[in-house]
């Protein structure tokens, strides 16, 4: 067992070693492949680009036509189904509190078979979607203008770290959406972190730089973590998995979290890209 675990360490290091090597010569691109130029930055409501224009560049300045079809773009390949996530509730900020099973997003597979363009819009609609709900809860009274981000890393495994053009693609993503961390990121929370996890998280804290004191990250034991978690999420915007209430309802679930089932999700969520069974939905 002790041979394991050293033989686990040292070929996490070799990985982040050889990463690291990796994206010496990483030119970080626009994650679309599209040029943004000023022109489109200065649409009117007549006019519309494509999905494919959209980007984290000008994701939050769509006007309403462009945002529709953004949220209602409905993802190939079952990318709902596969990287779910849902808007659990706001906190007594007015913040919105979004939750995604990050340990389940296996996305190594989507790079090998070439969903890199389609996988990048995915993640721009994510973003748009906590940008709206932030909007969408802000008023005059009592603006809101961040979120809360909740990653349950849970059994993230160790080939995901391994497979290096998932790795850059990742951080290609992070570096692209840094602006739009800075600004609507209040804070993240990382559960249920693993070794893998962990040094994921290394490789984000040169391109976040100071924004990763937003970042908390807790391990799997909720004992610990569940007090401080509730001095920022009220028990009734977190599952009960987590330590929170019997009776949570999400807002809004994107997909089928694995801890939902589908005949767990109640028929108030907003479901994006998954039907349900007849007697579930009735």
């Amino acid at each position: 067992m002790l041979y394991c675990m050293h033989w686990y360490v040292f070929s996490v290091v070799i990985i982040l070693s050889n990463t690291a090597t990796a994206l010496e010569d990483l030119e970080i691109r626009s994650v679309s492949g599209i040029q943004i130029n000023v022109e489109e930055n200065q649409r009117n409501n007549s006019s519309t680009i494509s999905i494919y224009e959209i980007t984290f560049e000008n994701v939050e300045n769509l006007n309403e036509k462009e945002g529709k079809m953004l949220d209602n773009y409905s993802a190939p390949y079952d990318f709902p189904k596969k990287f779910p996530y849902y808007l659990a509730g706001h906190n007594d900020d007015g913040q919105p509190i979004w939750i995604s099973e990050g340990g389940k997003w296996i996305t190594s597979k989507e790079i090998k078979d070439g969903h890199e363009k389609e996988l990048a819009i995915y993640y721009v609609q994510l973003v748009y979607r906590i940008i709206k709900s932030i909007r969408d809860r802000s008023t005059d009274e009592n603006p809101v203008t961040q979120a809360v981000l909740i990653l349950d890393y849970s059994d993230l495994p160790f080939e995901e770290l391994r497979h290096i053009p998932s790795v850059t693609f990742f951080l290609n993503i992070i570096k692209n959406a840094r602006r739009l961390i800075s600004k609507y990121l209040g804070h993240c929370i990382i559960l249920n972190a693993n070794a893998v996890a962990e040094s994921a998280l290394r490789l984000l804290q040169p391109i976040l730089g100071g924004l990763f004191d937003r970042i908390t990250v807790y391990g799997n034991n909720k004992a610990a973590w569940l007090p401080k978690i509730l001095k920022i999420v009220p028990k009734q915007a977190l599952p009960d998995w987590y330590g929170g209430s019997t009776n949570f309802l999400p807002i809004e679930v994107y997909g089928i979290p694995g801890q939902f089932g589908v005949s767990g999700i109640p028929r108030q969520t907003n479901l994006v890209s998954v039907q349900l069974p007849v007697d579930s939905a009735g």
